[in-house]
């Protein structure tokens, strides 16, 4: 009785969890739908890096500084890759500021954005310090 009692739970709690991965799922899809996403950014860094609160601290400062280029609009998904460090996939509108700021620091490190104009787009990009 008590073990029929305990495998109905499981079911219960498995069926619950796989509910609310596809309902997440489905938020996520519908998330990028409404900002008309058209690209994505995967966010990582070399070092193993698994502190959730580094991570935090670091897209926060990357998020600000790209709002400050632009309306930055995203929705970003923090994952854990197969090594154990975290790493953030991210679903963002194209922009020209935007452009400029990744183009340019393609191979650097992503949590810096630098100054950079371009003749198509008028403003000037602030220089923002690095981390």
């Amino acid at each position: 009785m008590l073990a029929d009692f305990l495998k109905l739970q499981a079911l219960k709690a498995a069926k619950s969890l796989q509910t609310s991965v596809e309902r997440s799922k489905r938020m996520i899809r519908n998330r990028c739908k409404v900002i008309r996403a058209d690209r994505m950014l995967t966010l990582s860094t070399r070092q193993n890096e698994t502190c959730l609160e580094v991570w935090a601290k670091w897209w926060d400062e990357f998020r600000r500084r790209l709002n400050k280029l632009q309306d930055f609009h995203y929705v970003a998904v923090l994952e854990r890759q197969k090594r154990g460090a975290w790493h953030i996939p991210v679903a963002v509108l194209e922009g020209a500021a935007l452009d400029q700021a990744i183009c340019h620091q393609q191979g650097r490190d992503w949590r810096r954005v630098t100054r950079h104009s371009s003749s198509t787009d008028a403003r000037d990009l602030s220089t923002l310090a690095s981390l």
